[in-house]
């Protein structure tokens, strides 16, 4: 090889040395879920629905699905003060979604040849400190209110979100754009302008940790929607927004053995319906939650109260307790909106009455309540006992039961009572290995005197019980 040449070579592979150093100083983190279900039930279906008993009348067929969910999360760590955190996520039923086989890049791999794209961004952001105080996020990231997920849980919005510690205090200040009108340009106006008419949300949190058992917390979340209305096409009446500010206060203490934890929040505001329904409505709702647990014996106890404010739907004063949605008001008025609900209430242990991503592993669920409020919405309450045991190092199991009522009557009277369901469920689960459990779930909901005035005309039947059997497999990685 000539000189010239071994010396190029020689700069080419310094410079290829050179440029690999940031890379290979970085920490590359991988991790992730993959969780299977089998589901037998008369109200689950592989969607993600609000159980409706008035369209059941004893004659639903006992549906079967498998549905399956992977996670898979990259963490590019140049330090432990900076890092890029990417999270996507896979899901898909066995047979895909549809009958026959579709094309492809439509996102229904599970059917036959499978090759259909269906990866979904998660997350996207970056973790960065400032100093040792101060802690940034920015991007898409996973976020939860502090009242237990009623307002939004597990919600993954787009923003900036500043934790900063001072002694026993953490401050929290965040905000999230999550949505914003089609942009459009030469119109005259501000509606497809950015920046305006948007879908915001801000965060302020203060949070007090008096010892290492205890801590007490006051919160402020700011939800401003505007996109809807900001669509509205020129000279027609339909709009519709909604500001919404949830303060409260929150806190958690270990008292000897038990842990009690609680809170307690109010909503005021205004909302702008859709002109074939009403008009601007003043909001004032409330929630409050008491809960408990205390070891016994091979296990723990745990009991917890759920309350959040309906509306009867008779003036102009909304006192519904409001929580956040995709794409804002739905014009359900049952209190158990559409898929498009952010909130969820993992505390009950419940399998059917509400929305509980705790016990419901995969992409979908069925429940009484999808949505822990809704303008003008009845409202709702839970409570709920349960135990959760440990059998052997390996083995577990758990049981609760629990009621659902209707925090306001709106059929005039048709409805027996306020109950909407009690609920019995059970667990059992087995680790074949450290990350990677096996269980079974059962749940049965026996329905109350809310649906006793939906007797089928032509049948003569009362709604039908609702039930759910499933076999669960999760892996952590």
């Amino acid at each position: 090889m000539k000189l010239n040449k071994k010396i190029a070579v020689a700069a080419a592979v310094g410079a290829l040395g050179m440029a690999a150093v940031p890379a290979m100083a970085l920490e590359n983190e991988f991790s992730g879920i993959y969780n299977l279900g089998f589901f037998m039930s008369n109200v689950e279906n592989g969607g993600t629905n609000v159980i409706n008993p008035t369209t059941m009348r004893n004659a639903n067929k006992t549906m079967n699905y498998f549905e399956q969910r992977a996670r898979v999360k990259y963490t590019a760590k140049a330090s432990d003060d900076l890092k890029l955190v990417t999270h996507f996520e896979l899901d898909s039923k066995f047979g895909g979604s549809g009958a026959t086989a579709t094309a492809k890049n439509t996102g229904d791999s599970g059917q036959l040849d499978a090759d259909n794209v269906m990866i979904e961004t998660k997350n996207v952001y970056l973790d960065f400190n400032l100093g040792k105080n101060v802690n940034v996020k920015t991007g898409i990231q996973t976020v939860s209110d502090k009242f237990k997920g009623i307002l939004y849980s597990v919600a993954d919005m787009a923003g900036v979100n500043v934790t900063t510690k001072m002694g026993a205090l953490d401050l929290n200040t965040a905000y999230f754009r999550v949505g914003q009108p089609l942009l459009t340009f030469g119109t005259g106006n501000t509606n497809g302008v950015a920046g305006w008419n948007n879908f915001d949300v801000v965060v302020l949190d203060a949070q007090y940790n008096v010892n290492k058992n205890a801590k007490v917390g006051a919160a402020y979340y700011l939800v401003s929607d505007n996109t809807t209305g900001a669509q509205a096409a020129a000279g027609t009446t339909t709009n519709y927004a909604v500001t919404v500010h949830t303060m409260g206060v929150y806190g958690s203490a270990k008292v000897g053995a038990a842990t009690l934890s609680g809170f307690a929040a109010a909503q005021s505001g205004y909302e702008v319906l859709q002109s074939a329904l009403g008009t601007r409505l003043s909001k004032s709702g409330y929630a409050a939650n008491v809960a408990g647990r205390i070891p016994v014996g091979p296990g723990t106890i745990k009991a917890a109260y759920l309350f959040t404010s309906g509306d009867d739907r008779r003036d102009n004063i909304d006192t519904s307790w409001y929580s956040l949605q995709h794409n804002g008001w739905t014009g359900t008025n049952n209190g158990a909106s559409s898929s498009g609900s952010l909130s969820q209430y993992n505390e009950s242990g419940m399998l059917l009455l509400n929305r509980n991503l705790t016990t419901n592993a995969t992409s979908t669920s069925s429940a009484f309540i999808s949505n822990m409020g809704d303008i003008r919405g009845t409202g709702n309450s839970i409570i709920s006992v349960g135990y959760d045991a440990t059998i052997t190092p390996k083995m577990f199991a758990s049981a609760n039961a629990g009621m659902a009522f209707a925090s306001k009557n709106q059929s005039g009277g048709v409805n027996g009572s306020n109950l909407k369901a009690t609920e019995v469920n059970a667990e059992v689960g087995y680790k074949l290995y450290p990350n990677l459990t096996a269980s079974v779930q059962a749940a049965y909901a026996f329905l109350g005197g809310y649906y006793n005035g939906n007797v089928s005309a032509t049948t003569g039947k009362n709604a039908e019980n609702p039930y759910t059997g499933r076999i669960m497999l999760k892996y952590a990685f």
